[in-house]
């Protein structure tokens, strides 16, 4: 991977690269989402350009990568993971949902959230788990999602082969039902 200097892992060309890419990759991916909601909200026609930047696609790829991130800071430095991921999501979590309650608060009622309580609820949990996304700010579930990932991270890598290889397939199973499949963006 790297060389060490002074006490410190330097990064080789190689894997900075790698890591650029991916981070490119998962900004084009947020991109498409972004474009397809807009496209939706919008209730533009659907047309050839926009109907291949399926936005569901995007946010399975982009979990996809956020998994292999995760499990490469965890293998890196084990130690103060949780600090690491809360010092990187919190503060932008914070933010989005101070500046959705302002926007709320100036838009028509039909993008009105339940209030500063809700917002703080999803600052307090996992943004859905028991209280309501904000319509105005919807990819918030998503930041749900990727805290439970940071949870479950530690436990099934340290886990197994056999307990890795059925959560593997229980993922598999899960974004290939019709639920998934299926879901809409409403």
């Amino acid at each position: 991977a790297g060389f060490t200097w002074a006490g410190h892992v330097i990064e080789s060309d190689r894997e900075h690269h790698r890591w650029a890419w991916l981070g490119l990759t998962r900004f084009v991916l947020a991109g498409v989402v972004v474009a397809f909601h807009i496209h939706r909200r919008l209730g533009l026609p659907t047309d050839k350009w926009i109907s291949c930047l399926d936005g569901r696609v995007s946010v399975i790829a982009f979990l996809v990568i956020s998994g292999y991130s995760i499990a490469a800071s965890l293998e890196k430095s084990a130690a103060g993971f949780y600090r690491r991921r809360l010092l990187r999501i919190y503060p932008l979590l914070i933010g989005a949902v101070v500046l959705t309650q302002v926007l709320a608060g100036l838009s028509p009622r039909q993008y009105a959230v339940s209030g500063w309580g809700n917002a703080l609820g999803n600052v307090a949990l996992p943004p859905g788990l028991l209280f309501d996304v904000p319509t105005l700010n919807l990819p918030l579930w998503s930041l749900g999602v990727e805290l439970a990932l940071y949870w479950a991270a530690p436990f099934l890598l340290g886990a197994p082969g056999p307990v890795r290889a059925l959560a593997m397939l229980i993922s598999m199973a899960a974004y290939s039902s019709p639920l998934v499949l299926e879901w809409s963006y409403g």
